[in-house]
């Protein structure tokens, strides 16, 4: 399991073929010979990764935060199946396969004029999870969702959005990595310095009164994550799945986490070698030290 793990997790990396191909140079005989038996091994190995991708949520704002990630991995020749409430139907996505959820949108009719009219904040957070308990019965029983749950396909790795954890046990079922992908950095208790989440009364700064109350918030949060929508959650595997595992134990078993957030707008933030900040754009090539010639100095 481990080389396999360790493998899907290469795969989706982008081989430079030509690069290897190039290093033969243009002579003939032995080490002709050589590089193109290097390049079968390189392109045998290089071969894209089936990927499922689980993002269910009828939220707009909550799909259109990945159609690049999608599309990068479709481009770069990994085979996608992606459940998704908001299809791309790109022609040029050869390798995507979109599974529509969009007619759950309907669930959502009513719920921002709810939320508006709402006395308090302590029961938004549970309100708001439990409309998404409800989207996932729905979904759960289409047919598309049913062969996945019945293991009808073969998949390198499985990537899930952070608002439907329990379906990280589809890492369980294809026997491959799980990478959890987060809008925001809500549910991750990384500090008590909260900066406006959904359903979070403050803006920063924040005066002590704030402070007092956003640590009172922030427990109330966890309490209610951990002992009404996991145990629910937990159900829905019990359920569904036939299985023991919690949702707790899927969490803490993620390979990878992808997070849309930017340091310049929701603060920076130490993160574990396990945590990727995908909210901005980030380039890999190292930057070129430079001096000014009459002085000596870096430019």
């Amino acid at each position: 399991m481990g080389v396999k793990r360790n493998k899907a997790l290469e795969q989706v990396k982008q081989t430079d073929i030509q690069g290897a191909k190039s290093a033969f140079g243009e002579t003939w005989g032995t080490q002709q010979a050589l590089g193109v038996c290097v390049l079968i091994i390189f392109a045998s190995s290089s071969s894209g990764a089936n990927i499922l991708a689980i993002s269910p949520t009828p939220v707009y704002s909550h799909q259109t935060a990945f159609f690049e990630l999608w599309t990068e991995l479709s481009l770069r020749g990994h085979n996608l199946t992606l459940i998704t409430t908001n299809p791309m139907n790109d022609p040029k996505l050869k390798n995507l396969t979109e599974i529509n959820m969009k007619h759950t949108y309907d669930i959502m009719k009513g719920v921002t004029s709810v939320i508006n009219h709402m006395t308090n904040m302590w029961n938004t957070y549970e309100y708001i999870d439990n409309i998404t308990l409800a989207i996932f019965n729905e979904q759960i029983g289409q047919p598309k969702f049913q062969e996945l749950l019945e293991g009808r396909g073969n998949f390198d790795l499985v990537l899930v959005n952070f608002q439907h954890p329990q379906l990280l046990i589809f890492g369980k079922i294809y026997n491959c990595p799980t990478i959890l992908i987060i809008m925001r950095h809500k549910e991750i208790p990384l500090t008590l310095q909260l900066i406006s989440i959904c359903c979070y009364p403050f803006q920063p700064p924040l005066n002590f009164y704030e402070r007092l109350i956003s640590i009172v918030f922030y427990l109330h949060n966890l309490y209610t994550v951990n002992y009404k929508l996991h145990p629910m959650r937990d159900n829905i595997l019990n359920k569904y799945f036939n299985t023991s595992v919690t949702v707790k134990k899927l969490v803490r078993d993620v390979d990878l986490v992808f997070l849309n957030t930017n340091p310049a707008i929701h603060g920076a933030r130490t993160f574990g070698q396990a945590t990727i900040e995908i909210g901005y754009e980030r380039s890999l090539h190292p930057l070129i030290w430079r001096r000014d010639p009459k002085n000596g100095e870096n430019l």
